[in-house]
């Protein structure tokens, strides 16, 4: 495919990776209640907005980030949409998530990889995406994985605070990806 380079913003894991909130019974009841079918859409996943919210926007004791949307401004600004049921499963159900191989971003594959966590992220522990990035790229120095720290550290950080992100972002300047072609086997 000729990537070069990949960046991986509060990622789920993939099949044979725990995680201990993607794979709670619970969330899988909730997301069962709001399936829906259309004949032209098939089974799907609408989530009213009120449940949306604090998954993308808030925090493991449900605390929402100070610049989340309104429940009413949620469809307008088009943040949420109805999802296909076979994508929530691959995310919720540990036995039908995407089967990815170890080390498929280790430097030999030469696709520098760079993951970054959220502190309180409502779906996944930081804990449990940089087993993830080390389970990818068989770097146990973290060399490229960054945790997000402090209370707005959301799941969708990127939507409501994109300047938050790109500070923290460049804070990896000098240790994600080396500035000439020689560098590019950086650890």
């Amino acid at each position: 495919y000729q990537i070069r380079k990949a960046w991986f913003l509060a990622p789920d894991p993939p099949k044979g990776l725990p995680a201990m909130i993607l794979d709670d019974a619970r969330l899988g009841a909730l997301l069962r209640s709001f399936i829906n079918y259309q004949s032209a859409a098939g089974r799907f996943v609408d989530l009213p907005s009120a449940v949306w919210l604090p998954l993308a926007f808030g925090d493991r004791n449900g605390r929402l980030h100070p610049m989340a949307p309104a429940p009413g401004q949620i469809g307008s600004l088009g943040y949420k949409a109805a999802e296909p049921l076979a994508t929530i499963l691959e995310l919720t159900d540990p036995l039908l998530r995407p089967k990815v191989d170890p080390g498929v971003f280790q430097p030999k594959n030469k696709t520098p990889l760079v993951v970054l966590a959220m502190e309180n992220d409502s779906t996944l522990l930081p804990q449990e995406t940089q087993r993830l990035y080390e389970y990818l790229t068989y770097d146990a120095g973290g060399n490229r994985f960054l945790t997000l720290t402090g209370p707005d550290a959301v799941h969708d950080l990127h939507v409501v605070d994109p300047l938050r992100l790109l500070d923290a972002i460049g804070t990896l300047r000098g240790r994600t990806f080396p500035q000439s072609e020689e560098e590019e086997t950086m650890p």
